[in-house]
């Protein structure tokens, strides 16, 4: 990474007026690294003999997109997760897919989220913002049956490609879907005894509305914002859940960024099966 910030600088010096913005990503131990250049014009020209002489000094592969240039090293993208029993063979996403940059706070998070959902005496999940199967596939390995839903049609491919390559594609389901244009119908018209929400900044107000018609018995809520987090509690009590307790998780520290993982649980559950095979 030394290496990588150095001969950035030197080639940025040169280009301040054409680039726009950087971004930087760099997954676990696997070598694998993105770097995007956006600039505020097309690549070409002298732009174009920038981005080579870029490449090659920084001994990576590159592609030209547009006004974007994506340099990169490795050939199975990010990986953002890895668990000798939750994730054995790593979980993967292409450049650009959301996944938490905090690497060693997420594997505290995922923990903290399959160990409630086994404390629930859960048989089927739901879980909402799925990304990449961040919390899905590990939930699947633990031996459950989850259908995950996610608006980002590339992270929906990761995150199928990513629970065959770790042995629970038949247990880890994933639907693409627009989850804040919903109406009054479950998407996929789904029930499940749990239901797991990992949303954007906005929340998921649509969600939390009609969330007596989706959950049985248990919502696990991973929140990055507590101010809407305030509100979609409020909305789930309205719903019939009280919330029992809360986690947070210091995923940026030295900020005033909190993530936090609530658990609310159903005032009059309907029965679950209480197993989860």
């Amino acid at each position: 990474m030394a290496r990588l910030e150095e001969t950035m600088s030197q080639i940025l010096a040169q280009e301040t007026s054409s680039t726009d913005h950087v971004r930087i990503e760099h997954g676990l131990p696997s070598n694998s690294a993105f770097l995007t250049l956006t600039f505020n014009k097309r690549v070409r020209d002298r732009l174009l003999k920038k981005v080579r002489e870029l490449s090659g000094r920084l001994g990576a592969s590159h592609r030209i997109l547009g006004k974007k240039a994506l340099f990169f090293w490795g050939r199975d993208g990010l990986c953002f997760y890895s668990h000798p029993e939750l994730a054995p063979r790593g979980l993967f996403c292409k450049p650009g897919n959301f996944f938490q940059s905090n690497l060693r706070q997420n594997r505290a998070l995922v923990e903290i989220v399959t160990s409630m959902v086994e404390k629930t005496g859960s048989r089927n999940i739901i879980e909402f913002f799925c990304g990449s199967g961040n919390l899905s596939i590990p939930i699947a390995r633990k031996g459950f049956n989850i259908k995950a839903f996610e608006i980002d049609r590339k992270a929906v491919k990761s995150a199928r490609r990513n629970a065959n390559r770790n042995g629970c594609g038949d247990r880890a389901v994933f639907y693409e879907a627009n989850l804040f244009k919903i109406g009054t119908t479950p998407p996929g018209n789904s029930r499940a005894d749990t239901v797991v929400l990992d949303p954007p900044r906005a929340g998921a107000k649509r969600l939390c509305g009609i969330m007596k018609r989706i959950s049985r018995a248990s919502v696990i809520y991973v929140s990055c914002d507590p101010m809407t987090l305030k509100r979609d509690v409020k909305i789930l009590e309205e719903q019939g859940f009280s919330l029992v307790s809360l986690q947070p998780i210091d995923m940026f520290p030295q900020t005033y960024h909190m993530e936090t993982v609530a658990l609310l649980v159903a005032r009059n559950p309907l029965h679950t099966g209480g197993s989860k095979k």
